[in-house]
């Protein structure tokens, strides 16, 4: 089977899904279909098909490497930013600054598990850490 494009004098060319086969030494030709109303993504598709080409979804063809934050992720680290957590932080590598952030990662860790970005504030509003940013 094969998708074949008869030209037209006047209009446009007719799209054929066709089959041929030989009888002696002539090839005859049957025609299936006619395809020309189909959308040219279509045709295309059904030749790839027919050439033995396999698709796959988009999905599946592409890996995700990177994802920027949204979301519930861009709420949180608003929140954070809003009260000032970030820079508590020491830029220079020291015993606490490695605390600080590790118990700033469980927390937000906590908020994504739970489901509930509003965890985050109700933590964070009782501490001194939040009479300290203001």
């Amino acid at each position: 089977m094969y998708i074949d494009r008869v030209p037209n004098r006047n209009s446009r060319p007719t799209i054929l899904l066709r089959k041929a086969r030989r009888e002696g030494k002539r090839i005859k030709k049957t025609t299936l279909d006619n395809l020309t109303n189909w959308p040219p993504q279509k045709v295309e598709l059904l030749r790839r098909v027919l050439r033995g080409e396999t698709l796959v979804p988009v999905g599946e063809a592409f890996a995700t490497e990177r994802s920027l934050p949204h979301g519930h992720v861009e709420a949180v680290l608003g929140t954070i930013r809003k009260l000032g957590l970030d820079k508590l932080i020491a830029s220079k590598r020291c015993r606490e600054r490695d605390l600080a952030r590790r118990g700033l990662r469980s927390v937000c860790r906590e908020c994504f598990y739970a489901g509930n970005v509003n965890i985050l504030r109700r933590v964070i509003q009782d501490t001194y850490l939040v009479h300290c940013c203001r």
